[in-house]
């Protein structure tokens, strides 16, 4: 990795082939013989630029009194590097490749403060508010007002007090997808919430696209139940109670990917109790995906509820296939 905790490698070619490795430090270019690339040209200032690797991206910092560019156009501020760049310096014009470190494109998520300062979610979950052991302190906030999850690129809002989440209210206990740009409100105080994908995809379809399971078994046992969910990459084992069990089996009893009305659940995870309705789904269905996201699932991707409709529905790759196995 080119900086440590970055999932990033970057390079910089010349004109004449030879490259340059963004290291730990990141790679300063300018007029002085202290910098990493010396800049031969009277326009360029002693400290022109500085390219660095970070958590969330490779950027490139403009520090010279002359422009720098990035494909051609100024930029002032800290931006964005991506594969194939050009970085235009006096005296110099720089090709970027910039790999990911294991593969597949990747979402960034951080957050932003109402001063204006931003923190990655490099952990999951990431506690926010007021008190002393959480992990992003927010003293307007209640300590541990809410929990940040991290699933298959996705951001998941756990409040445990009540918050407003892009203008909806939400009580505790009450998970809500995040929004790249959205912003969570806890009394007068907002969160805004941003993301940005490795290459230049746009992360809110990168999020939207998430891979569902190939293959799902649902295996129901006399105190609960057992639900392996199958990617092309890995196998994910979850333990649900009994009631959840219930849920997951009258969603995967259809054919997969069906959507599945509130009468036929109810019916399911509780016969003989004709007075059971879209709250007590609700309800449940909140309680599987907290089940889902702990296992690192996306779980309004794989588990999809339409409440003003009634319906649900959990989700399968085109072609898969979905089984429940032995007796409760």
């Amino acid at each position: 990795m080119t900086q440590a905790g970055s999932p990033f490698r970057c390079y910089l070619y010349q004109s004449d082939g030879t490259r340059i490795r963004v290291k730990s430090t990141g790679v300063l270019l300018g007029r002085s013989v202290n910098c990493d690339v010396v800049l031969d040209d009277r326009r360029a200032s002693n400290r022109q630029a500085l390219v660095r690797a970070g958590s969330r991206r490779v950027e490139v910092i403009p520090m010279g009194r002359n422009p720098t560019r990035v494909g051609g156009r100024v930029v002032d501020v800290a931006t964005a590097l991506h594969d194939g760049d050009l970085l235009t310096l006096p005296g110099a014009t720089l090709q970027v490749k910039v790999e990911r470190v294991g593969g597949a494109p990747a979402v960034s998520w951080w957050v932003r403060t109402a001063r204006g300062a931003s923190y990655g979610v490099t952990r999951s979950p990431l506690i926010v508010g007021g008190g002393p052991a959480d992990d992003l302190g927010i003293e307007a906030w209640p300590p541990g007002a809410l929990a940040l999850h991290l699933a298959q690129g996705a951001l998941m809002i756990e409040p445990r007090v009540d918050v407003d989440v892009d203008g909806g209210h939400y009580a505790a206990g009450e998970l809500v997808a995040a929004q790249v740009g959205g912003s969570v409100v806890v009394g007068e105080q907002a969160l805004e919430l941003h993301a940005e994908v490795f290459g230049r995809a746009d992360p809110a379809t990168v999020v939207r696209e998430t891979p569902l399971p190939m293959d799902v078994t649902l295996e129901q046992l006399a105190d609960g139940g057992r639900l392996v969910a199958v990617f092309s990459d890995r196998s994910i084992p979850i333990e649900v109670g009994p009631k959840r069990t219930a849920l997951l089996s009258a969603l995967l009893a259809p054919a997969p990917g069906d959507l599945v009305v509130d009468e036929q659940i109810t019916a399911v995870v509780w016969p003989g109790e004709p007075g059971r309705g879209r709250e007590d789904v609700g309800r449940l269905v909140d309680l599987v995906r907290l089940d889902l996201l702990r296992a690192g699932l996306n779980p309004f991707r794989v588990l999809e509820r339409a409440p003003s409709a009634g319906v649900a529905r959990f989700g399968l790759a085109p072609g898969g296939v979905a089984r429940v196995v032995g007796p409760i």
